[in-house]
């Protein structure tokens, strides 16, 4: 078998991504070359892929795994590195779309996503730089109405007490700057270091058995009792596939991208800062997110760098002048901050829905789809290759409660650009004039 042809540091691609600079070397797998039969094949080298593959092998089953690129090339490499409880939409609208049973136990199953991924750490011994804690910010005193509210509704509905309220003065014990009112504590959320963990998932599902190939992107699906799985220089037959590219399969089945937008992310990272410089933005030492529609969020790396992510493009384009609108970001957050250059910043992709719910389907009856998780993927990621997992094993009451959710498609062409830029725009007014 053939070495894949490129190095991640190398490809143009990886270019100015602090995750890959600073992650341990990780295994280079083969190029897929000639044709693989297998119990179940999985497109997607991300954490949806990883931890799909991991909980079947340990199950039992022949996992093969194709990835166009690197393992953890996509959003599971580039993200913010914020482990987030619950999902990406409000309490309300997740309780309007599924109803209070539903909800409660949606709740618990993101609970259980996070504390997934801390029995992996420990179990595995993945050196990541796991930390908890997290700061929601509100920016203006409709936003912290808004926090208090989502306080009493986690301890009254969901026996949740991980959470407190930061008032003006306590929340800059935390975070220092003079642009938020208040905010909301949560021991329950944290950080890692997405890509050192991811690799230390992949290292653990090689050794169990599931086989992988980089570099060979999934050009053709064919259905049937038998799936084959077409790429440029092989096939995978199966009897069963998962999908689990998320925003990075644009191209492949214009079906997956009917219940998605692809939302362009903007993530930088400063040199190594001094402890002077890191007091005086973040001396609570915990990472923080604001809660405007289209929001800053931000922590302090294991390394004591400021890792800064803005912006959202609906249009999933490239960002222009990235270093620019990272730097002018923490800027305008933290005028204090002074002599800090940034030396890494790229774009990522997030994948959301409607309902900001993730979608998690079997689309037919041996090909399954997750896909949707709206900024909340590196927790929900790992459940949906639990519930899958336990959907093909014939343990389906899980699985069944996010397949039952109701996505409504997006607009398609030639509406669907125009609309998704009146989106972005009315969401930039709304964080601009509350």
């Amino acid at each position: 078998m053939n070495p894949i042809i490129f190095d991640q540091f190398k490809h143009p691609k990886f270019n100015g991504t602090y995750y890959h600079a600073s992650s341990n070397s990780s295994p280079i797998f083969p190029k897929l070359i000639g044709e693989e039969k297998t119990d179940i094949c999985i497109i997607g080298g991300g954490l949806t892929g990883i931890s799909s593959a991991l909980n079947l092998a340990e199950t039992g089953q022949a996992v093969t795994l194709v990835e166009g690129m690197r393992i953890g090339s996509g959003a599971s490499g580039r993200n913010g590195g914020q482990i987030v409880q619950g999902y990406s939409c409000d309490i309300e609208t997740m309780i309007k779309t599924v109803g209070q049973e539903k909800s409660a136990l949606l709740w618990s199953m993101a609970r259980e996503a996070i504390e997934e991924i801390d029995r992996r750490i420990n179990l595995h011994e993945i050196s990541c730089a796991r930390q908890s804690g997290y700061v929601f910010a509100a920016t203006n005193n409709s936003q912290f109405k808004l926090l208090k509210r989502i306080n009493q509704k986690l301890k009254n509905t969901f026996n949740y007490e991980a959470t407190s309220v930061l008032d003006q003065n306590t929340i800059k014990k935390w975070v220092k700057t003079e642009s938020y009112v208040g905010g909301l504590l949560d021991y329950g959320s944290g950080q890692f270091h997405s890509l050192k963990y991811l690799h230390g998932l992949t290292e653990v599902a090689k050794n169990t058995g599931v086989q992988f190939f980089e570099d060979s992107k999934a050009i053709q699906i064919s259905g049937g009792d038998t799936i084959t799985v077409k790429t440029a220089h092989g096939s995978v037959k199966a009897k069963t596939l998962i999908i689990a590219g998320n925003a990075y399969l644009r191209g492949l089945e214009d079906t997956l991208q009917r219940k998605i937008i692809r939302v362009t992310s903007t993530v930088g990272v400063t040199t190594p800062l001094s402890p002077t410089q890191i007091n005086s933005v973040l001396p609570g030492g915990v990472p923080v997110a604001d809660c405007n529609n289209i929001l800053d969020y931000f922590r302090i790396t294991d390394d004591k760098r400021l890792l800064f992510g803005a912006g959202a493009d609906y249009l999933g384009r490239e960002t222009k002048n990235k270093k620019s609108l990272i730097r002018n970001r923490i800027i305008n957050l933290f005028p204090q901050l002074n002599e800090f250059d940034l030396e890494y910043v790229w774009n990522g992709f997030i994948a959301a829905t409607k309902n900001q719910l993730p979608e998690i389907i079997c689309a037919q009856p041996n090909i399954y789809i997750a896909q949707g998780f709206s900024g909340h993927g590196l927790a929900l990621t790992g459940l949906a290759g639990i519930l899958i997992t336990e959907k093909i094993n014939g343990v389906s009451e899980r699985f069944d409660i996010f397949a039952s959710i109701n996505h409504r498609d997006m607009p398609l062409h030639p509406y669907r650009n125009p609309l998704l830029i009146a989106a972005m725009l009315i969401n930039k007014l709304k964080d601009f004039y509350h």
